[in-house]
């Protein structure tokens, strides 16, 4: 028996994330698994697992383990990533789909605490497992096609995030003029959308794209899973088991070695769709 992948999975209690899990169970007995499922709140994680191993149970040379984890929070990234350190070898995969998607008018408190969370906190946990990542391993970065850049009105702004020499300071820099344009009521002036959660995304996808560049001995990917019906999204179309099948594809798939790509329904789609 091969030795089982250690897989990270953030926000894996419900919606896409729990559909994630129970796809990587559901498919351990061709591919063994160690998967860490991560939640913000420890019982609605231990909730989760109690479920997936009632509903999904791995099989023999696999496994499900609970560590808490709040993706906003430095301590709480710090932990996990000391705790994975001392508990595993490498990790093969990590999963990054934890998120946030807030109701509430459109405002600069609504802009940082969305930017906040998908971008700076999803490139946090990033970096500060990044050292435990085998060569080879793999980034999945749940992203959306809310943060494609025809939803971009500036071409000044698209040609940032598009410039092959971007870097995760530039992009930084551009997350933080983006809060500060918010701020100052100018952001519609400067070419933002009236949407944090859509630049949020476009940080998360440009963040994938410069870790692909600059991490060639790892396989980093964005990817959509589609309007998928969850407490987020209550009007979606998708299942979250539809919703969980690219994801798990860039986890564990046969991609062809593809990185710094982004991906909807299960096959690569550019990210510069929609752009005349």
């Amino acid at each position: 028996m091969s030795s089982p992948l250690v897989i990270v999975l953030t926000g894996g209690n419900k919606g896409v994330g729990y559909a994630i899990a129970q796809t990587l169970l559901a498919s351990s007995s061709h591919t063994p698994v160690v998967l860490y499922l991560t939640a913000r709140t420890p019982v609605l994680g231990e909730q989760a697992i109690a479920q997936l191993l009632a509903s999904t149970p791995p099989a023999l040379g696999s496994d499900v383990r609970f560590h808490q984890l709040d993706i906003t929070s430095a301590s709480s990234i710090a932990a996990i990533a000391a705790d994975l350190k001392r508990d595993v070898a490498a990790i093969d995969v990590l999963i990054n789909n934890a998120g946030i998607l807030p109701s509430g008018d459109f405002s600069v408190q609504l802009a940082k605490e969305t930017v906040g969370c998908n971008y700076d906190g999803t490139k946090a946990v990033t970096f500060a497992l990044l050292p435990l990542i085998q060569p080879g391993g793999r980034v999945v970065n749940v992203s959306s096609t809310g943060g494609v850049m025809r939803n971009l009105p500036s071409p000044a702004l698209r040609e940032q995030f598009l410039d092959p020499a971007l870097t995760v300071d530039k992009l930084d820099g551009l997350m933080r003029k983006f809060e500060q344009d918010v701020e100052g009521g100018t952001w519609k002036e400067e070419g933002w959308p009236e949407n944090a959660y859509r630049v949020s995304k476009m940080g998360m996808t440009g963040f994938s794209m410069v870790l692909a560049k600059e991490n060639p001995n790892i396989i980093v990917n964005a990817c959509c899973p589609g309007w998928v019906k969850t407490d987020m999204a209550p009007m979606g179309t998708k299942t979250p088991e539809a919703g969980a099948r690219t994801p798990t594809l860039l986890a564990i798939g046969d991609i062809g070695g593809k990185t710094g790509r982004f991906w909807k329904d299960e096959v690569e789609v550019p990210w510069t769709e929609g752009i005349e």
